[in-house]
């Protein structure tokens, strides 16, 4: 004796497994997706940041200080002005295609006076083979004074930094731009040429508090 089964149930639980089978198919591979397209999102680094570039031709724009402001040391040699750097289009590096004699303010780090890490970085060589405005800031020490003023006489201000650090850190070194928790300036330049690679070791990092 035996009991003959309900076949329409049992079809429809069959077609409701394999729905339930391909879906699940289907979220997995939604989900891996996700996570490879996350995971090549590009993070900026400084490995490429501040190779001498050769200089710009008369087809280019020239650039406009932001805001009117001019970074000082007399102990560096510094007094360039201030522009912008943004992200180039793939997002990996900023964009040095202007950055020419200027110091250039890091896209993604706080504007000056906002509590955090104002980051500029300069050419410690320009592609003619003359100086950049960052030279000499390897030759600052702790307690050295660093200055940025507004040329704008609409909106005249001094800030005075003393140095707290210099040091020399690893291309891919991303911590030395991040905030640290209170407001701070940061200064970033190229050190240590290979003459074998074509490409400098190091990057030179000098951070300075207000004062």
């Amino acid at each position: 004796m035996y009991r003959r089964s309900n076949q329409p149930n049992g079809l429809l639980r069959l077609l409701s497994g394999v729905v339930i089978i391909v879906g699940a198919v289907i979220v997995f591979g939604l989900y891996q997706q996700f996570n490879a397209t996350q995971s090549a999102q590009p993070t900026p680094t400084l490995a490429a940041i501040l190779q001498p570039t050769a200089a710009p031709t008369t087809a280019q724009v020239t650039p406009i200080s932001v805001n009117k402001l001019r970074i000082v040391s007399p102990k560096a040699s510094l007094s360039t002005a201030i522009t912008s750097l943004y992200f180039t289009p793939t997002g990996e590096n900023w964009d040095l295609t202007y950055l020419d004699n200027f110091a250039g303010h890091l896209e993604g780090t706080p504007e000056i006076g906002m509590g955090g890490n104002y980051v500029l970085a300069g050419h410690v060589e320009l592609g003619d083979g003359k100086a950049g405005p960052f030279k000499y800031i390897n030759g600052l020490k702790r307690g050295d004074e660093i200055m940025i003023y507004s040329e704008s006489p609409e909106k005249p201000f001094v800030i005075r930094y003393k140095v707290t650090e210099v040091k020399d850190v690893e291309p891919d070194e991303i911590s030395v731009i991040r905030n640290h928790g209170y407001e701070e300036l940061t200064l970033i330049t190229c050190d240590n040429w290979d003459q074998a690679t074509g490409e400098y070791l190091t990057r030179v990092i000098v951070h300075a508090r207000p004062y």
